[in-house]
C-alpha cells in the first residue's frame, strides 16, 4: 500500500513537472525578470522539538491548497544564482479543537546567492501521516493567510 501511494505521489509529480515546463516560456536572465517554474517534490518533516518561529521570510507564498493527499503550494522569491532549498516542518502537535488544527511551517533555505531575478517554485508535499481516523484536519500553513486548508478522512 506505501509502495502504490509512493508511486502515485511520484506520477502526480511528473505530470505537474511535465505541465510547468510546457506552460513556461520565460526568459532567463539575471534583471529581475521572471524566470521558470520548477516542480519540488519532497516530504513532510516532523520535528518534535521545532517551535514555528513566525519570523519574516523571504519567500512568498501565492498559493497552497490539498489534493489527495499532498499539499501543494507555489512560492516565489529573489534569486537565481544560489541554491534554494525548501522543507515543511511540523512539530508533530495537533491543536486540541473541532476539528483539529496542525501547524506546518516552511523553511526557506539559501547558499551563495547574489542574483534577483524572480524565482517561482511549486512544491509538492505527502502530508498522508497528517491524516486523523474519522476527522478532517485544517492545516495552519506559517504565511499563508488566504483560506484554511482542509485534509479530509
Amino acid at each position: 500500500m506505501k509502495s502504490l501511494k509512493l508511486v502515485l505521489f511520484s506520477l502526480s509529480a511528473l505530470i505537474i513537472s511535465g505541465l510547468m515546463n510546457t506552460s513556461c516560456k520565460c526568459q532567463k536572465t539575471n534583471k529581475g525578470n521572471l524566470k521558470e517554474v520548477s516542480v519540488i517534490t519532497s516530504v513532510l518533516k516532523t520535528d518534535k522539538s521545532f517551535k514555528p518561529d513566525g519570523m519574516p521570510v523571504d519567500y512568498t507564498i501565492d498559493t497552497a491548497y490539498v489534493k489527495v493527499n499532498n499539499l501543494i503550494i507555489m512560492t516565489s522569491y529573489a534569486g537565481g544564482c544560489g541554491q534554494h532549498s525548501f522543507e515543511l516542518v511540523w512539530s508533530g502537535v495537533y491543536y486540541k479543537s473541532l476539528p483539529m488544527k496542525a501547524p506546518l511551517q516552511l523553511i526557506h533555505k539559501v547558499t551563495k546567492e547574489n542574483c534577483k531575478d524572480i524565482m517561482k517554485n511549486t512544491l509538492l508535499y505527502d502530508i498522508s501521516e497528517l491524516k486523523q481516523p474519522n476527522n478532517k484536519l485544517i492545516l495552519l500553513l506559517s504565511g499563508y493567510k488566504k483560506s484554511n486548508l482542509f485534509l479530509g478522512q
